[in-house]
């Protein structure tokens, strides 16, 4: 009984055959070929014992590769054997495969010149014959359809190899076929991604630099040359003292020490100047992230894009806000990142350097009202896209207290705020100067409402002597007269009485000067019947110019009614509507009195009440009328309202 060993194992592409004894194992990069030897003569031979046979079969069927052996009996090629991975990729599932020719089991024919798949294959086996070497075929395209009948494009890798008998001829070929339809696509996919890649770095407007952690470019992309000027090999050369801007240098150092500090976290830098080849400073912004540890990398990746335009065109805009002390904000939600003008910074008197955030630029505003008030109108910007308009109250750095006018408004992408920008503006003069006005109208207000004390004072004195004399006279005519005259002094006192009680110079509310009017008038009447008063009024309100003849005319109007209407009226009623449509008022006075007389004309008639009327409706600029109604009568008024103006303390 012959004995054997394992003497190696091989890579098929690398491995000429002079034994057919073997077996298959599947390995990623290929397949492997294992080799028996005899220890009786130290050769190949081959091994005709059923149990080596039986164990040559079982390996060759479990093989995960697909494989086919064949007979060297060209044109033919008979199927000797084939293995079970490959029975899973054929469409013909039968299994009565053995001794039929190849190409009448794989779809295609070397005969039809259009074939190209099957002419291949067939050169191949040919080229094996004349060689006697291994043919690695290459990858192949086939089309074919999936389960569901739908058209599908697969790639299979085949190699034929041949096996020798003992006598070093050709006594098969081993056909293997790999489906590498995954593999294929894979990398094709990641060709197209490294095609967009290149594109983009080559061809977009984004610069891209790798750079070593002392900040020295190792890799710059092709578009440096339309940003900078600077071919991809100058580049190379860059000094960070030599191309950026004495000013930013400080900050560009400190941003590649924060990268440096976080690998793999994306920092975006603040705009910072690089010197164009032609002399000029360009802005850039961008991010730098530190992939020192990428082996494809190596290096800080340095990402940036020409914003000098931008830059500019800000920084035109913020000089021209300066000059009305109004400063400019931008708060980018997403990056968590809030820029400040100069102005802005100026104001809140912060040092250089200083980098504010939403959080320590509220904590700026003076703790309580003023605080939440800023604090829920950017929530509810952020939340609804609500702009919002606040003078508030700011203690800057340095502990000074101003005062500034900051305005907002929200930018929104898919529904979501991403960024709200807006003004500030140093208000504190005119918040001072307000100040100082407002104590300026308490001092005036004092001073008016002592007038009007004293005018109230003088007059009720003037209307208590008439009244004394009214009451000492005999003569019925001559106190009439006096009575009638305290009840105008009265009227003209009620209207001051009420200004110096308010905080408003300018604004008399008519419906309660009216109504106080009335009553004084009917408790002034000594008469032997009561009065029923109807009172209707919108709130009508005058300036005092229009104020003292409106509440005159209505004195004469009442006491006329009393001294005359009522006369045999067992019920005497009145009644009193002050109405405001649009910019017109509206004064209408009922009796239900005997009515006027039948030749009563109201234009020419001489008693001093009329002529009253007359005089007051002119100041008025305004029309009245008076008419009998059944009962009694009807006084009708109206005039254009003037603009109020004035001093209003009430602030």
């Amino acid at each position: 009984m012959k004995l054997f060993e394992v003497i190696g194992t091989f890579y098929l592409n690398e491995l000429r055959f002079e034994h057919s004894d073997f077996s298959f194992h599947s390995n990623k990069g290929g397949f492997f070929l294992t080799i028996f030897v005899s220890k009786d003569d130290n050769r190949c031979s081959i091994i005709n014992q059923d149990a080596q046979l039986n164990h040559y079969k079982t390996t060759f069927d479990n093989m995960p590769l697909p494989a086919i052996v064949l007979k060297p009996d060209s044109p033919n090629f008979t199927v000797v054997e084939i293995n079970e991975a490959l029975y899973t990729i054929l469409k013909n599932p039968s299994r009565e495969i053995a001794g039929k020719p190849f190409f009448s089991i794989f779809p295609g024919n070397p005969d039809n010149p259009d074939d190209e798949h099957a002419i291949a294959v067939n050169r191949s086996l040919h080229k094996l014959l004349e060689t006697g070497k291994a043919d690695q075929m290459g990858i192949i395209e086939v089309d074919e359809e999936s389960t569901e009948g739908t058209p599908l494009t697969r790639y299979y890798d085949l190699t034929n190899i041949p096996l020798f008998d003992d006598r070093g001829r050709i006594e098969n070929i081993l056909h293997t076929v790999r489906d590498v339809t995954n593999e294929v696509q894979q990398e094709r996919e990641i060709a197209k991604k490294e095609k967009r890649f290149r594109a983009l770095v080559e061809n977009g407007s984004d610069v891209l630099l790798i750079l070593s952690t002392d900040g020295k470019p190792i890799y710059a992309s092709p578009t440096i040359k339309n940003v900078l000027g600077y071919t991809p090999e100058e580049a190379l050369n860059f000094e960070i003292t030599n191309v950026c801007h004495p000013d930013d240098i400080e900050t560009i150092a400190s941003e590649l020490e924060i990268a440096i500090n976080n690998p793999g976290v994306p920092i975006k830098v603040t705009p910072a100047r690089m010197r164009h080849k032609d002399g000029n400073w360009r802005w850039l912004e961008g991010t730098i992230t530190n992939m020192l540890d990428d082996p494809a990398v190596g290096g800080i990746v340095d990402n940036f894009r020409d914003v000098t335009e931008t830059i500019e065109t800000r920084q035109k805009l913020e000089r021209i806000y300066e000059l009305a002390k109004i400063g400019t904000w931008e708060l980018n939600i997403e990056e968590q990142s809030l820029h400040w003008s100069r102005f802005v910074r100026e104001l809140h008197e912060v040092p250089s350097g200083y980098k504010p955030d939403l959080e320590n630029a509220i904590n700026f505003y003076k703790e309580g009202e003023n605080r939440d008030k800023i604090s829920q109108a950017v929530e509810k910007t952020i939340a609804d896209g609500s702009p919002f308009d606040l003078e508030l109250e700011i203690i800057t750095f340095q502990g000074s207290h101003r005062w500034i006018r900051t305005t907002g408004q929200a930018e929104f992408t898919n529904n979501r705020c991403t960024r709200i920008y807006g003004s500030t503006q140093d208000i504190s003069q005119r918040m001072e100067a307000r100040e100082a006005l407002v104590e300026s109208l308490k001092e005036k207000e004092t001073l008016l409402s002592e007038i009007h004390h004293r005018v109230k004072n003088n007059l009720a004195i003037v209307s208590s002597l008439m009244e004394l004399q009214a009451m000492s006279t005999d003569d019925e005519k001559v106190s009439t007269h006096l009575l009638e005259g305290t009840l105008r002094i009265k009227s003209m006192a009620g209207i001051h009485e009420q200004l110096y009680q308010s905080s408003n110079f300018s604004r008399i509310k008519m419906a309660d000067s009216l109504d106080s009017l009335i009553r004084n008038i009917l408790n002034a009447f000594y008469t032997d019947f009561r009065v029923d008063f109807r009172y209707k009024t919108d709130d009508v309100e005058l300036n005092l110019i229009q104020a003292v003849p409106c509440s005159l005319l209505v004195n004469e109007v009442v006491t006329n009614a009393l001294k005359h209407a009522y006369k045999g009226v067992d019920t005497p009623k009145l009644e009193v509507e002050l109405k405001e449509l649009s910019d017109r008022v509206y004064l209408t006075i009922i009796d239900n009195g005997s009515g006027l007389p039948e030749d009563f004309n109201p234009e020419s008639a001489g008693s001093m009440g009329m002529q009253l009327i007359r005089v007051l409706t002119e100041q008025l600029k305004g029309e009245f009328s008076y008419r009998s109604a059944e009962p009694g009568a009807i006084f009708e008024l109206q005039f254009r309202k003037m603009p109020i103006t004035g001093i209003d303390l009430s602030l």
